[in-house]
């Protein structure tokens, strides 16, 4: 499956937002390249919120901390 049909196909599962959990959405943009540039939590709180998703400031924190413990994301200063 090419990467444009792959990010068509997560946009599609995001439609039904009461199934869509933090983690799941912060994959997507992870998937679709949004992290290749570092950002800040402000910066991933608005692409969310373009995308109709709103979440506090602390659970963003500790998801995308998860995140980084994870080995998906690498943070820097």
């Amino acid at each position: 499956m090419s990467i444009s049909k792959n990010i068509l196909s997560l946009t599609m599962k995001i439609k039904n937002k009461t199934q869509t959990s933090l983690p799941q959405l912060l994959k997507i943009l992870w998937q679709e390249r949004f992290f290749d540039k570092g950002k800040n939590l402000i910066d991933v709180s608005k692409e969310l919120a373009k995308r109709g998703f709103h979440f506090s400031s602390p659970s963003l924190a500790v998801a995308l901390t998860r995140i980084v413990q994870g080995d998906i994301l690498v943070r820097t200063v």
